[in-house]
């Protein structure tokens, strides 16, 4: 295959990084670019090495129309993910969609069963798991080097509250935030949580006002007996704090980088401080993933499986805040 064709819907942060993300690999170019307001569009248009098409959205049926588009690149804002992915499917192409996938486990189902009846992958960009240090945590784990893993602590923490209007178009906390640690712990073992528990409140009175929360604590219960938490805040004044803890029957694992402790003591690789910096090499690599996934050369590591499960305890951590009880997973 040579060079693909893409299209990008959104413009915005997102968008503009993973359209430079697939330039860079020298594999890709932008063709046409999606947004609700096209000024966005041509400012990351004369981003490109190259410029691309810029068109409204609502106007964008001469992109979907347009058979020399391999895949798409979805980052609107998550109310519309369900009907972009779905008309970029039914257009027969490819698409890499922003986390939440949809807002919903059924509709993730649906935009999943509609993928495989076209023959077109279908992605969700849990960025994370292209992270080096987590692959080298995953990776550590699934060796088995340092024994039965018994417990993961993730530690996640924005540094500026989102917009009110964002956290009401965003799908909740869970779905738009937690679903990467979430995803993560249940990447790196293997196995979905059977029990998840959570609360959950709003100090932010804009954010409070759209009946979502600010901070959130999630605990999980695993079939292998593990134990999981995510302490998620949507600010803390110092900066982007990402931590990420397994413990281990022969040590203890953690990034940011990859810290090992062992009897012997302690060893620790470099450290990625800056927080734009911090998944700069993870969004390169997913990009990188799904040209490879859309050119014939590699089974995507995200599945559809793994995505509708996300969402689903994604589900269950709101049902548990609104309720105070723990609740009983089913992925049937």
């Amino acid at each position: 295959m040579g060079r693909l064709i893409l299209a990008v819907f959104g413009a915005g942060r997102a968008g503009s990084i993973h359209a430079r993300n697939a330039v860079m690999t020298g594999r890709a170019e932008i063709k046409w670019i999606v947004d609700a307001v096209p000024n966005n569009g041509r400012k990351l248009s004369d981003e490109l090495p190259s410029q691309a098409k810029v068109v409204k959205f609502g106007d964008h049926d001469q992109v979907l129309q347009d058979k020399s588009v391999n895949a798409v690149i979805v980052t609107v804002p998550s109310l519309m993910h369900e009907e972009v992915i779905k008309g970029c499917l039914k257009a027969g192409k490819a698409v890499f969609c922003e986390k939440p996938l949809t807002l919903d486990s059924l509709s993730t189902k649906e935009c999943f069963e509609l993928s495989q009846a076209n023959g077109k992958p279908l992605i969700c960009g849990f960025n994370r798991r292209f992270d080096p240090t987590v692959q080298s945590i995953h990776d550590q784990v699934q060796r088995g080097t340092l024994g039965q893993i018994k417990s993961i602590k993730i530690c996640s923490r924005d540094p500026e509250y989102p917009t009110g209007e964002y956290a009401k178009s965003s799908g909740g906390i869970f779905k738009d935030s937690c679903c990467h640690d979430i995803d993560i712990i249940c990447y790196i073992l293997k196995e979905f949580p059977e029990t998840v528990y959570a609360i959950g409140h709003a100090f932010n009175p804009d954010i409070a006002s759209v009946g979502d929360y600010d901070q959130v604590f999630i605990v999980m219960k695993f079939p292998s007996g593990v134990n999981a938490s995510i302490d998620m805040n949507r600010k803390a004044v110092y900066g982007y704090d990402q931590r990420l803890e397994g413990m281990l029957q022969e040590g203890n694992l953690r990034p940011t980088a990859t810290i090992l402790n062992t009897s012997d003591g302690e060893r620790q690789d470099s450290l990625v401080v800056q927080f734009t910096d911090r998944y700069k090499d993870a969004y390169r690599n997913e990009m990188d993933h799904f040209i490879d996934v859309i050119a014939g050369q590699r089974d995507s590591i995200v599945t559809g499986k793994q995505t509708e499960a996300v969402i689903k305890i994604a589900e269950a951590c709101l049902q548990s805040v609104e309720t105070g009880q723990a609740v009983k997973m089913d992925y049937s």
